[in-house]
């Protein structure tokens, strides 16, 4: 009698609303901010325009230029290419940092230009790169262009005024 009551009760009830999809593409867009760019600097030219950009379906950043002459944005450095295919490994202290920070955001998630524009350093992984960023521009590989610097869990590293070795933050 008891299972007889119960299988009726568990019967009327309605079930459960579908999941709200809006809710799923707030949550898996990062508040629709997937493929917005961000960090935006402009080289002292001003023929240059780089920032970080992740697709629309991701939140693995990577960096482009906006050649302001040619129009046109295309991707100058990713993630990937620099790890070379191996995955994205966070040190409790950039875990961190980045919660502290409030970014949700993957791969590239900071950089610093020079002030000539002709250097970039970020870190990733717990290394820092530095990007000859003339380079890049004139077709040369991320191989040729790219140096691994020897400190290890950089944070926030700063180019110093004359673009010699980086300052870790």
């Amino acid at each position: 009698m008891v299972l007889a009551s119960t299988l009726l009760m568990l019967a009327a009830t309605p079930a459960p609303p579908p999941p709200d999809p809006v809710l799923r593409q707030i949550a898996e867009t990062r508040k629709f901010q997937n493929g917005a760019p961000t960090s935006v600097k402009m080289d002292r030219s001003g023929a240059h325009v780089f920032f970080l950009r992740s697709p629309a379906d991701s939140p693995v950043q990577s960096l482009h230029v906006f050649e302001v002459d040619a129009g046109q944005a295309r991707e100058l450095l990713s993630a990937e290419a620099l790890l070379k295919g191996t995955t994205q490994q966070l040190s409790p202290a950039e875990r961190a940092q980045l919660e502290r920070r409030r970014v949700a955001a993957r791969g590239l998630v900071s950089y610093q230009l020079s002030d000539d524009g002709k250097t970039i350093v970020a870190p990733l992984s717990g290394r820092l790169y530095r990007v000859d960023v003339a380079g890049l521009l004139a077709g040369r590989t991320v191989e040729q262009s790219v140096k691994v610097l020897p400190p290890t869990g950089v944070l926030d590293p700063r180019l110093s005024p004359d673009a010699r070795p980086p300052l870790a933050i």
